[in-house]
């Protein structure tokens, strides 16, 4: 359970706690789910330029322990998560997309041109659709090296904040006013 005051795992039989970390930032309010990397590790995004912080947990001999890792203000997700892929990290850190090393926290690269929008990968090949605040639909590839845009259309109008889902080879979108379904056909071309 993630909250202004950090993260803590409970037993969702008793409910008894089992683990925390604090990270306690008063009076707000923190968006993002954990994001988990792996078998051990959790990434805790707080917007505002709070940064994200890696975590590993352990149990050992029935004992948990939660370790901090790096804290990076390279990454400040506020409302929109993030998305891991090959030992990087993707996501908005404000009107920035933004690729940070997964190992050490550090920034590759960042790109303006998106607003405050979100991120879903397509595939685990290095595509990346993103979503502006202006309901814009961008087919991306990213690697640490860089973003570079293939294809973009007008998906939605107005304020676009939600996150794009792909369900059954569809794309859903929402904002506050419209909903679209976009038929979504994979190929190798792209």
């Amino acid at each position: 359970m993630v909250s202004e005051h950090g993260l803590e795992a409970f037993d969702a039989t008793t409910g008894q706690l089992l683990w925390e970390h604090e990270w306690n930032l008063k009076d707000f309010f923190r968006v993002c789910q954990p994001h988990i990397l792996g078998d051990s590790q959790i990434l805790l995004g707080t917007g505002m330029s709070n940064g994200t912080r890696l975590l590993t947990i352990a149990n050992e001999g029935g004992k948990w322990a939660v370790t901090e890792g790096w804290t990076s203000k390279d990454l400040s997700p506020y409302f929109n998560d993030f998305v891991s892929l090959k030992g990087h990290l993707y996501g908005f850190d404000g009107e920035f997309v933004v690729c940070i090393d997964a190992a050490t926290g550090k920034k590759k690269w960042k790109k303006r041109g998106y607003g405050h929008g979100q991120v879903l990968l397509v595939g685990d090949g290095g595509q990346m659709l993103v979503i502006s605040d202006k309901g814009e639909a961008a087919l991306t590839e990213v690697s640490p090296e860089g973003l570079t845009e293939r294809g973009k259309f007008q998906a939605l109008t107005g304020k676009t904040w939600n996150h794009p889902v792909i369900a059954g080879g569809k794309l859903l979108l929402r904002n506050a006013e419209e909903m679209a379904c976009f038929e979504v056909i994979p190929t190798s071309s792209l």
